[in-house]
């Protein structure tokens, strides 16, 4: 009974963040992470730390968001929760970026296409690619960048579509590809 009290507690911290209610989203998330230390369920536990981390990076916090994240990661690959830590792979891919760390971010966002790609997650394998797609965008690398994007939109996640397909359109606008970019 504990576990599913911080499974919905986990849930409302991740729609309070979606919602820009950052704080509260933070209270919630550390007291599932809280329930899920007490119960031992250390999947979700993971999990619950990743959110942590990247609502304290939407908050600027970017060592604490970096702990977090990490420290979820970790936990993930003792559990061998490859969806997990692509999740996490993410958020620390998308920290890196915002540092201008141009390297880790690739590196980070790559290891998470791969974790994705392995247990064929759509959701998971689109965001990865839509943020690697950005880091190669922001570092003035728009070859990689079409490609990425390119892979993302073959990718049948239509929570995600509409993200790939606007940053596909960017792409095509930063390669001066005007005609093409407005069929986007």
């Amino acid at each position: 009974l504990r576990d599913a009290v911080a499974t919905v507690l986990m849930n409302l911290g991740t729609a309070y963040s979606s919602l820009g209610r950052i704080q509260q989203a933070i209270t919630v998330l550390e007291e599932a992470n809280a329930i899920y230390l007490e119960t031992g369920n250390q999947n979700n536990r993971a999990m619950a730390l990743v959110c942590l981390g990247e609502v304290q990076g939407h908050l600027g916090k970017t060592q604490d968001a970096i702990h977090f994240a990490s420290e979820g990661l970790a936990l993930a690959r003792t559990m061998a929760n490859p969806f997990v830590e692509s999740a996490a792979l993410c958020i620390l891919g998308e920290l890196e970026r915002d540092s201008l760390n141009w390297d880790a971010a690739i590196a980070r966002n790559l290891e998470a296409i791969q974790k994705a790609d392995f247990i064929c997650n759509a959701e998971i394998r689109n965001i990865a690619r839509t943020r690697l797609c950005m880091v190669f965008l922001l570092s003035d690398n728009l070859i990689d960048a079409r490609k990425t994007i390119e892979d993302a939109l073959q990718i049948e996640a239509p929570s995600e579509k509409h993200v790939a397909s606007a940053m596909y359109g960017i792409v095509l606008l930063r390669q001066g590809n005007h005609q093409q970019a407005k069929q986007q």
